[in-house]
């Protein structure tokens, strides 16, 4: 039986009146739409997905919508991630589905690759309600105690995924121009193989002297003593959110919780009527405080970075190179600086005149006034969600706080003193 339907089986001068409406609110933390694509590597028999700040997918590349394929035209890529993301198995199967949709870092017992996990939106449970009473005006009595300050899921809808980090490549210099791969480079693998040259971003701790060039691009920045060894970066269980200058999280900080339980004070301030005269009032004293609380899922502070200079991508089918970056990609990069060719992904405005390539894909979808500037994405603090179903490109969806409303509390009552 509900709470309320157990109320309702009470004599109504025992319990105030109801406050609340049960509405859900948005668990999305502070994220950027942006386009995201399966991109398979044949050679290397891996399939990753790739980011870009632009409208379409180049090439003939297929959108990470979670769209069915036929295991017939498609046999390497069947082979490579089979039914981790949907489908039959036997005609088809299915692609990632990032649309709105957050990518987490997988090897962990709860997190197992193409599982999604966490909500888009809460509506909290009687018990997962602050603790709390009200006082009675003219009365040194309260009211009995409503909720149970039991946690609730913080996560946003987020699909795991393998985080993986090149370890031999080219050397990424703030000098002169980079292909792939890259030291220091960060991609979101979704089969399970890992090429050479590659591994898991899970904090492993590395020898300096057997990896001198990746320690001279990420030192210490995730751990270790700096002298013998060094740590990787460690996505597990967590999603990237972009660091830069005005960023609130530094590159390899972590924040964010699992679960969050909510104290008295973020409740909104509300009030209950009292259906007894009893205590010459119409209404309880006020309890909540209208605190927000701080929404996000546990996170790693990565540099995000847009090409500047890349291979302009095609909208009539082709391929799309696996070792030269696209114009207007957006990669994540373990090291604390920006190679030629690249520009963080925070927000800045670039002349038109001066990137005319750049503007015809970006557009206006970030800032800028459309005539002399445009502005790139703004990644800071900031996670990264697939465009399509209702997410458009460019836009920002979530929040970093949330202050709840009234209307957002389960309605509840609370008994009274006999």
């Amino acid at each position: 039986m509900s709470f309320l339907a157990t109320i309702s089986t009470q004599s109504t001068g025992k319990y105030t009146g109801i406050t609340g409406s049960g509405q859900s609110f948005n668990n999305m933390q502070s994220s950027v739409v942006l386009m995201q694509i399966v991109h398979t590597n044949f050679t290397l028999s891996w399939c990753v997905i790739r980011t870009f700040a632009f409208d379409f997918a180049p090439g003939s590349t297929p959108i990470a919508d979670g769209r069915l394929l036929s295991i017939s035209l498609n046999r390497t890529l069947f082979s490579i991630i089979g039914t981790t993301y949907g489908g039959d198995g036997t005609s088809n199967f299915a692609l990632p589905n990032l649309q709105g949709i957050a990518m987490i870092g997988s090897d962990l017992s709860s997190y197992t690759l193409g599982s999604q996990t966490g909500s888009q939106q809460i509506t909290l449970t009687i018990n997962q309600m602050p603790a709390h009473i009200h006082s009675i005006p003219s009365s040194t009595q309260s009211t009995g105690v409503t909720g149970a300050s039991q946690s609730f899921n913080n996560l946003q809808l987020s699909l795991p995924v393998n985080y993986i980090i090149c370890t031999s490549g080219y050397f990424p210099s703030p000098d002169s121009t980079v292909q792939y791969p890259f030291l220091g480079q960060i991609v979101a693998l979704i089969g399970n193989s890992i090429p050479n040259g590659w591994t898991l971003a899970n904090g492993n701790l590395l020898s300096i002297a057997q990896n001198t060039a990746l320690f001279a691009v990420i030192g210490t920045t995730y751990g270790g003593d700096g002298r013998s060894n060094f740590a990787l970066p460690d996505l597990r269980g967590r999603v990237g959110v972009g660091v830069a200058t005005g960023s609130s999280l530094q590159l390899g900080g972590k924040s964010g919780t699992e679960s969050i339980t909510l104290l008295s004070t973020n409740l909104p301030s509300h009030q209950h009527s009292l259906l007894s005269n009893t205590y010459g009032n119409n209404q309880t004293s006020s309890t909540g405080d209208g605190q927000p609380f701080e929404n996000a899922q546990p996170s790693l502070g990565i540099n995000y970075m847009i090409s500047l200079s890349g291979v302009y991508p095609s909208r009539d089918g082709g391929t799309i190179d696996s070792q030269t970056p696209v114009l207007g990609e957006i990669v994540g990069f373990a090291g604390n600086y920006v190679p030629q060719g690249w520009s963080r992904a925070d927000g800045s405005l670039l002349s038109i005149s001066s990137n005319i390539a750049l503007f015809s894909l970006l557009q206006t979808y970030y800032g800028g006034d459309g005539k002399s500037s445009f502005a790139l994405p703004d990644l800071r603090d900031r996670v990264i969600v697939g465009s399509g179903e209702g997410f458009t490109l460019g836009a920002v969806v979530g929040s970093s706080e949330i202050t709840l409303a009234t209307d957002q509390l389960l309605a509840h009552a609370h008994s009274l003193p006999n």
